[in-house]
């Protein structure tokens, strides 16, 4: 859903939603069918929070002026959220940054990639 044509300012997209939440942006960066997404976040906002923002004004976004008129855009159910300490967070902004490339060779970290991996949450 993610092509080429859309990404730039779907990921633009993102990051003013994450903006609005006060989080500083660290890297984005995704294949056709995710994102991944590292910011700063207040100590004061839940990761739900943004995590709503981010979907809900991306997806607006995407039907409104991205997609071709009769095509859909809708992120699926659900996010991961991991932390990283700051001695990590250079790994962790290079692998974001290069995700197809990750993705085209099969270096992927698991543990991220692989929803089926991610705990369930009663949080929004």
């Amino acid at each position: 859903m993610i092509r080429p044509e859309i990404e730039r300012e779907l990921y633009r997209c993102i990051e003013a939603a994450c903006r609005k939440e006060k989080c500083d942006v660290l890297a984005v960066g995704g294949t056709e069918d995710h994102v991944h997404l590292a910011i700063k976040l207040p100590t004061t906002t839940p990761p739900y929070k943004v995590m709503q923002t981010v979907k809900g004004t991306s997806s607006a976004f995407a039907r409104d002026h991205l997609v071709k008129p009769g095509d859909s855009f809708c992120w699926q159910d659900g996010y991961g959220v991991f932390s990283f300490s700051r001695s990590h967070k250079t790994l962790v902004i290079n692998y974001i940054s290069k995700q197809k490339e990750h993705h085209q060779t099969g270096e992927l970290w698991p543990d991220v990639e692989d929803p089926t991996t991610f705990v369930e949450s009663d949080s929004p």
